[in-house]
Parts: C-alpha cells; structure tokens; sequence
C-alpha cells in the first residue's frame, strides 16, 4: 500500500513540474490588442459575475498578458491538472458552467 501511495505521490510531482511544457509559448512581442480584448470579455457569460471592463480590468490584464506573460503561460499551463478539479467540485456543489464557459476555457 506505501509503495502505491510513494508511486502516486511521484507521478503527481513529476506532472506538476512538467506543466510549464504546456503553456503557450506566444511571441512576447505581440501587442496588446485592447478591441481583441473588449471582445472577448463581451463573450463570457456568468451567473455568478457580470463581465466589465474598465481602468482596473485592463491594468490586470496589461499585467498579466503583458508585463509578466511567463507567469500567465504557466497558470495556463496548470489549467490541465486543476481545471478538472475545479469542475468537480462544481459539479458537487450543483453549480453549473454554462456552455460559454466551457468554449472559452478550451480556447485558452
């Protein structure tokens, strides 16, 4: 049983550390398209949040897509392991994802 536990433990490790491989690896020379931008959000449908989008919003994205475009690769990267975890508990908690949400996640 120890050894199965040890193998598991190895094998999550052994993916955590190797889903940076799965981020995007866009040309960080691309230029912050704010009508792509205003466009997407426009998209995305919550029951949860009404979609915005203003000063704040596009700092935090600049910041992100932008200034610090490695560090969002990587979360991207990691939505493989954590995504379906999250939906998960979603699920158990009745909560439910719109069609939407599920297009745009797959996009990402």
């Amino acid at each position: 049983m120890e050894s199965i536990t040890h193998r598991c433990c190895l094998l999550f490790v052994l993916v955590l550390f190797s889903l940076p491989v799965f981020a995007d690896n866009a040309d960080p020379s691309v230029a912050f398209d704010e009508s792509e931008v205003i466009k997407r959000i426009e998209l995305m449908e919550s029951e949860v949040a009404q979609s915005r989008y203003d000063v704040v919003v596009r700092s935090y994205l600049r910041t992100y897509l932008v200034n610090h475009r490695q560090k969002a690769e990587k979360i991207l990267g990691r939505r493989i392991l954590y995504f379906p975890i999250f939906e998960d508990y979603l699920r158990q908690s009745k909560l439910t994802l719109t069609s939407n949400t599920f297009r745009l996640w797959s996009r990402l």
